[in-house]
């Protein structure tokens, strides 16, 4: 998807028509979200939504997950585009400061597997540091 972005889809290779549920991450360095002039989280999770999930004017309702230990802000939405989907964004802030929005995107009849699935990676993500050996 880009140097800074990844996507993770289900079942492995799908395309956009037969994809179940997808993760997708994109990271914005700090001269993006520096706060005097960069973008805010509300303004990089849009960003995501249309750009990387085919979202247009993701208008949602706030949602709050747990993630990196911390709860975070999000939104919720539907879209019809490729297929009737579910999908939340989240922008977290890490300890160098740098944004990573995490997008969940799954289609309406996954629905109870998706939330598993968006369950279990919330409680294993950890943030590393990669100036450590």
């Amino acid at each position: 998807m880009g140097p800074d972005a990844v996507s993770v889809v289900h079942p492995p290779a799908a395309d956009a028509q037969s994809e179940r549920f997808s993760l997708t991450a994109v990271r914005f360095p700090l001269d993006v979200t520096d706060a005097k002039a960069g973008m805010t989280p509300a303004e990089l999770r849009a960003y995501v939504a249309t750009v990387f999930l085919a979202v247009q004017a993701p208008q949602g309702r706030p949602i709050q997950r747990r993630l990196l230990e911390r709860s975070v802000e999000g939104l919720a939405f539907s879209t019809s585009i490729p297929a009737p989907s579910f999908a939340e964004v989240y922008a977290l802030r890490l300890q160098n400061r740098e944004t990573v929005v995490l997008g969940f995107k799954f289609r309406s009849d996954w629905r109870n597997e998706a939330e598993n699935l968006i369950t279990a990676i919330a409680g294993s993500l950890r943030e590393c540091n990669v100036n450590q050996p």
